[in-house]
């Protein structure tokens, strides 16, 4: 049953390419084809239509998730600043589902000592929080 809801998640992200763009071939992102499309859509059909099954999206829910990125504006390591009240900021980074390796790399200057990098899967688009 997996296979077919992912096969059903590829034919979705193939028309929701070809009534973005009006193009059948898959060979750009939405938004370089149509620079009026929020970038965001280009996350949804890129999960969609991903080579490999098990790289696709795996649910209706989660393309659902992506999708709110769309709606919100939203992409992948964008920066929002979110007003706390009394003169209290805190800024954003919209991370969408998926996974990815967190921590900062064995090179990088001001790495700690005991810093690791590992993999991390958010199951739903989370905003957090930016310590740079």
């Amino acid at each position: 049953m997996p296979f077919l809801t992912r096969s059903d998640l590829y034919v979705a992200g193939r028309r929701c390419f070809r009534l973005l763009t009006g193009r059948a071939n898959v060979l750009k992102l939405p938004s370089r084809i149509d620079s009026n499309l929020a970038p965001a859509w280009d996350d949804f059909v890129e999960r969609a239509l991903e080579e490999a099954p098990q790289e696709r999206l795996q649910s209706a829910k989660e393309g659902l998730r992506l999708l709110e990125c769309v709606e919100r504006g939203g992409r992948a390591g964008e920066a929002q600043t979110v007003d706390l009240g009394g003169g209290e900021k805190l800024d954003l980074v919209w991370c969408p589902p998926g996974t990815f390796i967190m921590s900062s790399a064995e090179s990088e200057t001001d790495r700690g000592y005991d810093e690791t990098q590992h993999r991390v899967m958010l199951t739903k688009a989370t905003g957090w929080g930016n310590s740079k």
